[in-house]
């Protein structure tokens, strides 16, 4: 039952590995892989209109260094847009958390960025409350962490003001399914949860 949970290791591995040297958070790449339809091709390049993004909005961007292109693992960001942030430069527009530390850089500057599903209005999506969160993380993000604080868990906690990691659309998302649904049912065979229905679709606990 640990196989699913070593391959979501991994895959978040490859994550920061690729963060880390620049790739799919850093400059787009100067020719599309062979392997990549024309269409994707496109998509990457053309310019990315950041008028359909409002502050707060959490942003995902896949990784292009990673299996030709396919949707194995997203790094996420906070859209700011032209908000005033102690150490932001002109022409940043949105905040993020890597391995080396949680940095300000400019939407344009990743491909294939979409908005997440889930930019629901909450209590806790107020801008004042958002800007405060970002305040406090500038000098207060934590040390970057694969399982409690990576770049997903940083940008839906500025949101949502709680911490989540779904990596929606991609392999990492679907393994991680696969070891909540495990961990749900291994609490059903402790007596753990007080009710699980048979499909084992009992919610999760946070953080997993």
């Amino acid at each position: 039952m640990k196989s699913p949970l070593v391959f979501v290791l991994l895959l978040l591995l490859v994550h920061v590995s690729l963060v880390l040297s620049g790739g799919g958070t850093g400059s787009k790449p100067a020719q599309a892989s062979a392997s990549s339809s024309s269409s994707s091709a496109a998509a990457a390049a053309a310019p990315i209109d950041t008028s359909q993004y409002k502050f707060g909005d959490v942003l995902s961007c896949q990784l292009q260094n990673c299996n030709d292109g396919k949707k194995i693992v997203k790094h996420f960001m906070v859209y700011v847009g032209d908000k005033e942030f102690e150490g932001k430069k002109e022409g940043e527009d949105m905040f993020q958390l890597t391995p080396a530390g949680c940095t300000f850089g400019k939407v344009s500057d990743r491909t294939n960025v979409e908005k997440m599903e889930h930019n629901e209005v909450t209590p806790e999506t107020r801008e004042d409350l958002m800007e405060e969160r970002i305040k406090d993380m500038l000098t207060n993000c934590g040390k970057y962490s694969l399982l409690d604080n990576n770049c997903e868990h940083f940008a839906t906690f500025i949101r949502f003001n709680e911490k989540l990691q779904e990596q929606k659309g991609t392999f990492a998302g679907r393994a991680l399914k696969i070891c909540r649904k495990t961990r749900i049912l291994e609490s059903c065979h402790q007596g753990e949860v007080e009710k699980c229905s048979e499909s084992g679709n009992a919610k999760p606990t946070e953080g997993g």
